[in-house]
Parts: C-alpha cells; structure tokens; sequence
C-alpha cells in the first residue's frame, strides 16, 4: 500500500480560516497520510509528498523541505490558487528549496505533478489531475436565514486584477454595501462612500450564518479568471452553502457556465438594481439552492481524491 506525507509551508490549524490549511486538513483525512509542517519534513520517508500551496517565503523550514524534495519518489503540488507558483525544474536559482527540483530532474526523478483547480495546469506533467477544492467549504446550512442587514456583502482579499470590478460596485454605491477583508486597501480606498461599511473578518464559527443573514452576496473573478478556467471560488459555494442569494459582474457568467452554473439572470450591473431586487430576495436564495446545492459537492470531491489517489497508486 502507498504510503503519503501532506505538508504544509504554515501549521494547519484546525477550523482555520485560510484555505490552504483546510485542504491540508482534509487531504491527509481522505487518504491517510502523515500530515508535516516542521523540519521533521527531512527525516519523513514515503512513497509521494503533497505539497499544499502556501507562501513558501515565509516558512522557516525550506533546506529541510528541499531534502524530502529530492528523496522523495513523487511531489506533488496542491493548487488552489493561481498566484502560488511552484518552483521551477529549470531554474538558475541557488536557495535549497529551488534547487530541490532542479536537483530532482537531474537525479531523473518524476517532476513535480499537479493536483489543481487550474484546467491548464492539469495538463503540464502526464500525473496532473483537476480537483476542484474549492468545493470543499460547499456546508449547507439547513434553511434559508432571516435577513439582519439588507446589504450587499463582499468579502475576501484586495487584489489589483479586481480594482475595476470593485470600482463598479464600491465608490459609489447607490444601495448599503459591506465590505468583509483583513486588507487595509479597501478603506483607504473606498471609505468616503457613503453607504459602504467595512469589517475586518468574519469568525468561522458563525461564518455561514453571518452569511446567511446579509440581503445579497456579492461574486467576483479576478480579469484572469476570464479567460482561463480555474473552477469556481471558495465564495461560491460558501454563499450557496449559507443560502444567500448571490449576484455575479457580467464577466463571470462564460466560466460560471463552463463550471456547469448558468448565472447570466442573476448578473448584478449596478448596486441601482438592488433595491427592486429585495423583495425578490428569498425566492432568488431558493432558486439557487435548487439549482445548485442540491448537488454533495463535498461527496464529489472526496470521489475524486480517492479516485485520484488510486490512479496514482497505479502507475
């Protein structure tokens, strides 16, 4: 039998609320595998190393990575997030982490193997596999809530790819916006609107029904995100999930279609459109709940993990 070892560039706390940790949580579950974030990394032993995308920068135990880098049979990489790139086995770099896997092709080991939401990245070694794991925090709450705050909920990371879209909805809001994110980035830019209000996370512990008591949510791709599949975000299925009606820009509705979601009559142009849109609210949450959520995203996935894994214990 194959044996594995999940690590993590940060410790993986439990109940965590950054998805990196959540994936390496639940990986090591699915498949039984020894699960490391420590300099013990060197001295673990096994048939292949998953490797969950994290800011590698900051961990203090890559030269002890790079020696399971170049010992172990298979690495494989888990992504989901396409602005966290691996290494590259051609590479002049000199850190020990780097040179692992330049390193590893010489010693003519397997190069490093995706397991990823990115369509494309699934094709760049014969290993890769797609795994959506952004349908990992797909957690139905039994009902839909009862409105608290008739507002249009974000929340999430301040990325650049995303100012103009934030733009549209943000600066000038005709309808109560709530912007949810540790990023300082969205206060200085929008705070002199006068209907948007900030806050600076949401506790997992009520996370879904925080959710599930704002009027709206609110769905974004980043303008990569476009072009190139890449599954849909955690936020997805976290909204469907807390039966909160959700309303997409114009420019996700081609990849939501592709991802199997046709959400063209819930395109959201203005914040104009929102006050017609309230009285509309639960019967919208319903409408996608029925089309979407009746779905065990989770099942799906965990099927295709171990269908993955099997595959891989195969070749």
């Amino acid at each position: 039998m194959m044996e594995a070892v999940v690590f993590s560039f940060s410790k993986p706390v439990h109940g965590s609320t950054v998805a990196s940790a959540r994936i390496a949580n639940y990986l090591a579950r699915t498949i039984k595998a020894r699960q490391l974030w420590g300099k013990d990394i060197a001295e673990a032993q096994a048939d292949v190393l998953f490797l969950v995308n994290g800011a590698f920068a900051f961990c203090d135990c890559l030269p002890e990575l790079a020696i399971a880098i170049r010992r172990f049979p298979r690495v494989i990489w888990v992504q989901n997030d396409y602005t966290i790139v691996p290494p590259s086995a051609e590479s002049a770099a000199q850190s020990p982490f780097r040179k692992a896997f330049v390193e590893r092709r010489a010693a003519q080991l397997p190069d490093l193997e995706y397991w990823t939401t990115i369509d494309e990245n699934v094709r760049l070694t014969p290993g890769g596999e797609y795994i959506n794991w952004n349908s990992l925090t797909f957690e139905p709450l039994p009902a839909i809530q009862a409105v608290q705050q008739w507002q249009l909920l974000y929340y999430g990371a301040f990325r650049d790819k995303r100012v103009r879209y934030f733009d549209r909805y943000f600066k000038a809001p005709t309808y109560p916006v709530c912007v949810s994110s540790t990023s300082k980035k969205f206060v200085e830019r929008y705070s002199q609107g006068e209907r948007i209000t900030f806050e600076t996370g949401i506790s997992r512990e009520c996370f879904y029904e925080f959710l599930g008591r704002s009027g709206f949510g609110l769905y974004l791709e980043d303008a990569p995100s476009h072009k190139k599949y890449m599954s849909p975000a955690n936020r997805f299925y976290e909204m469907l999930s807390a039966h909160l009606p959700m309303l997409f820009q114009s420019e996700s509705v081609a990849m939501m279609r592709k991802a199997g979601y046709d959400v063209q009559p819930y395109v959201l142009y203005s914040t104009d459109e929102l006050h017609a849109l309230q009285a509309r609210r639960d019967e919208i949450a319903q409408e996608q709940f029925e089309q979407w959520g009746l779905i065990d995203h989770r099942a799906l996935l965990t099927q295709a993990v171990q269908q993955a894994y099997a595959r891989l214990e195969g070749r």
